[in-house]
């Protein structure tokens, strides 16, 4: 076992006792110290030698548990959320994972049967309450709509932390219902929050067999495990909203909370030495990613956050037609314009028109995905940035441009406040268009080109004192985080 490693092990246990009652044990301290001494071996009853009466093994809680349990504990919940809201359930003596398949292959069929009928098609459950499955447990689902199923290799959802990741995972797996990976550690508490508060079960899931999309942000940080990656999907957000969401992250230890005005003023030098060293990485990491592209022929899409919460419904579009064509490429019927399957037309319109505007995203609510274009550059709205703080980020931007001959990375994605007039400009619509910024879809086939993820050289240097120090820096001042900073009610 020493030479398994903590995290492998944890897993392993975790997938060895799958069944509900022997997880609970093995992840939650409460309960393990409820039961187990219900089974404690008496020293009178001639089963435990006298003598032997010292407790030579402790109990220990793993940290985590497999995304094959948390699926089922997900998919058992909101069954019975449908036994309590809707008409009864028949799950016609299925698994969990019988009736996520069968579900979502009965939903085809009644689609089918309605398109030759002329007739109007409702998927039977909204969104939060509709079953999830793995890629491999997509036994039955229709080959000839099903891009994922096709697809070879593994698409990367890459981006700087807090560009909105977390929500085109959700977004994706409502659309497809298939579940999204994460190449964090999902020990981590923030890991943790995720996969078991907000429902997005993958975290530290990399492998192929299981999905088709995994969240990495490499190269900013390094995640838990190397794999290798296809193609790209790059979620870019302006910097201004992106480190103000980073700083809370890392002041509050939470995906949605944010800390009041007191704990900006009272960290004002932190947080403006923090901005200044973000845009650095902001654009070195756009930057990277671009040139993996033109110059490694490395397959990319590019979708724009502020486009994302406007028009999720034409973004994820983008992203099927993304995929459609690579599987077709080696074919020669790759085409950008490439009509989607009505079927998928339908499915993210079921997944992104029936959430309210995106304010009722599960029980993950982005801090500023709730009141659409209102929201963009809100950072700048609440004045969070000074003159001087303003002035630095846009001439670092435009002296990396002029170092190394490229784009400046605020003007090529309409994030310009001097030149561009962000965010005004994406009120009234006069945003850079997809179309001068994007990488094209690939002339290549995906099978051409991958890359290994998680192995070779940062671009945040491990010694930086606002990546993983942070947390460092929170807990001194937070009393080991016993005393966490104060935060604005939501």
């Amino acid at each position: 076992m020493d030479t398994i490693g903590f995290y492998p092990l944890t897993l392993i246990l975790t997938f060895l006792g799958e069944p509900d009652g022997t997880c609970l044990l093995l992840t939650r301290r409460h309960y393990a110290r409820q039961i187990l001494p219900m089974f404690r071996c008496r020293v009178n009853d001639g089963l435990v030698a006298v003598n032997d009466r010292k407790h030579r093994h402790k109990f220990q809680v793993s940290p985590v548990q497999g995304p094959a349990v948390l699926l089922q504990r997900l998919n058992t919940r909101r069954l019975g959320k449908r036994r309590r809201t809707m008409s009864a359930v028949s799950c016609q003596n299925m698994t969990t994972v019988q009736l996520a398949d069968h579900e979502w292959s009965e939903a085809y069929r009644n689609f089918v049967v309605a398109r030759e009928n002329s007739t109007a098609f409702q998927f039977p459950y909204p969104p939060p309450l509709e079953l999830l499955r793995f890629l491999d447990q997509s036994i039955s689902s229709p080959s000839s709509t099903d891009y994922l199923k096709q697809s070879t290799g593994t698409s990367l959802l890459v981006s700087y932390p807090r560009s909105g990741n977390t929500l085109l995972r959700t977004l994706i797996e409502r659309t497809t219902g298939i579940v999204t990976g994460s190449d964090t550690r999902p020990d981590r508490s923030l890991s943790k929050e995720l996969a078991e508060s907000h429902n997005l079960v993958g975290e530290g899931l990399v492998y192929r067999s299981k999905t088709c999309f995994v969240k990495t942000h490499w190269p900013e940080r390094v995640g838990c495990q190397i794999f290798e990656g296809h193609r790209a999907i790059l979620i870019v957000r302006n910097p201004f909203d992106a480190i103000d969401s980073y700083w809370n992250l890392n002041v509050t230890n939470t995906h949605t909370e944010t800390v009041t005005d007191e704990i900006y003023e009272r960290f004002r030098d932190k947080f403006e030495q923090l901005a200044k060293n973000e845009i650095n990485v902001w654009c070195d990491y756009h930057r990277y990613w671009l040139k993996m592209s033109r110059s490694e022929k490395f397959p990319l899409l590019i979708i724009r956050f502020e486009d994302l919460i406007q028009q999720p419904n034409v973004e994820i579009a983008r992203i099927l037609r993304f995929m459609a064509l690579i599987n077709n490429t080696s074919n020669g019927q790759g085409q950008q314009d490439q009509p989607l399957h009505p079927f998928w037309e339908q499915r993210i319109a079921h997944a992104t028109t029936t959430t309210g505007q995106h304010t009722s995203l599960g029980s993950y609510r982005p801090r500023t995905a709730t009141r659409g274009v209102k929201s963009i550059g809100k950072s700048l709205h609440k004045e969070r940035y000074t003159s001087e703080v303003l002035d630095h980020v846009h001439s670092i931007a435009a002296e990396k441009a002029e170092a190394d001959g490229g784009e400046n990375m605020l003007t090529l994605f309409g994030y310009n406040i001097n030149e561009q007039s962000f965010p005004a400009n994406f009120v009234n619509g006069s945003a850079p268009d997809k179309v001068e910024w994007e990488c094209t879809l690939p002339s290549c086939t995906s099978g051409e080109t991958s890359m290994m993820i998680n192995n070779g050289e940062l671009i945040r240097p491990q010694s930086c004192p606002f990546g993983r120090a942070m947390r460092s820096w929170r807990r001194q001042h937070t009393n080991n985080d016993q005393d966490p900073f104060p935060r604005v009610p939501r």
